[in-house]
């Protein structure tokens, strides 16, 4: 049994560790990252939790980055660590310290234990990063249980136009004005939808969706708030994008294609080398590759409608069991073997 210390349950890469709460013999342990009491206290309750565990995961950067963490793991050099990751440098270079001493024993600590990442976007990364010599691959999953429930209850209406949805943080990482800039190069045939948490909708943005719909003389471009349940949405929708800049993994193209929604990636997201070689999905590799895919979209939109069964069906083999039976397997080869990896000099 592993302890499992997390940080956030907002997180969407989060969730598939999370799923696992119900089923799986695992212990999990959430860790505050503040230095509250309430956040001291839990990390003392964290050191007495592992004196009593032989394995011991890290999940995220949240977590892995958390200076008070990486102390703590130095008095317990004889347990197996394991860092899941599912950021990239992005959010690393965010959880930088101004302490370069420190940044080196960050640098130590992760090259010294097995590393686990969602993809091989974020496995590369490792590599060029902190030089990190293996790693290994546990790609995201989705709780069917909990999407079936919308896909059985879907009541879509039928639209004039086709939609298209965007899901996550309406900010410039996941590409928002990728987003605002094929809406106004597409025709009037779409309406483009954003549902997320408005983190940077500044007003050169508000400026830019006002000018677009009043031109298109109909609402073509929608931004709605944060809703904790963008299934509904996903359902009513004819193609799903997210044109996120950097995206580690993406576990929202797999809801999407779990709905039966047809999915276009971002090259710059880990989901997309899984979806490369398939025909219910496309990735583009650059802007002009996108409108051009749109159009055609338009003109061929019901050969794309009628592969919805084998979306379904390429999105179960991400599912829940099998992504246990994956970090089980993970877990016992570790447990195995000497991965321990050897420090190296660090220029930092």
């Amino acid at each position: 049994m592993a302890l499992i210390l997390y940080h956030s349950k907002k997180s969407g890469a989060t969730k598939s560790i999370l799923y696992l709460k119900s089923s799986s013999r695992h212990l999990f342990f959430k860790v505050g990252k503040g230095y509250s009491i309430l956040n001291t206290g839990r990390l003392f309750l964290c050191f007495f939790l592992l004196l009593f565990h032989r394995t011991i995961i890290l999940n995220g950067l949240a977590v892995i980055s958390n200076p008070r963490i990486i102390l703590i793991m130095n008095f317990f050099k004889k347990k197996r660590i394991l860092l899941y990751w599912h950021e990239s440098e992005y959010q690393w270079h965010e959880s930088l310290d101004f302490y370069p001493n420190f940044n080196d024993l960050k640098l130590y600590f992760i090259r010294r234990h097995c590393n686990i990442v969602d993809s091989d976007l974020v496995g590369k990364w490792l590599k060029e990063q902190f030089q990190v010599k293996n790693y290994h691959k546990l790609p995201e999953a989705v709780d069917f249980n909990h999407v079936n429930q919308f896909f059985k209850d879907n009541k879509s209406k039928k639209s004039e136009v086709l939609i298209i949805q965007a899901v996550g943080s309406l900010c410039t990482r996941k590409g928002i004005d990728v987003f605002l800039k094929l809406a106004e190069n597409t025709s009037n045939h779409f309406q483009f939808i954003w549902t997320g948490k408005l983190v940077e909708f500044d007003s050169s943005r508000k400026t830019l969706v006002e000018r677009i719909n009043q031109m298109a003389g109909y609402q073509k471009i929608i931004i709605e708030g944060f809703n904790p349940n963008p299934y509904l949405r996903i359902l009513e929708c004819d193609i799903f994008l997210l044109p996120s800049v950097n995206e580690p993994f993406g576990i929202v193209y797999l809801e999407a294609l779990a709905l039966g929604r047809y999915v276009i990636a971002s090259p710059n997201s880990g989901f997309s080398s899984e979806l490369n070689s398939t025909d219910i999905g496309y990735t583009y590799q650059k802007f002009e590759d996108l409108i051009s895919f749109i159009r055609e979209f338009d003109s061929d939109k019901y050969y794309y409608k009628d592969m919805i069964n084998r979306r379904v069906e390429f999105s179960r083999m991400y599912d829940i069991i099998s992504f246990e039976e994956k970090l089980n397997l993970i877990l016992k080869e570790c447990q195995n073997s000497q991965e321990i990896l050897e420090d190296t000099s660090t220029k930092f």
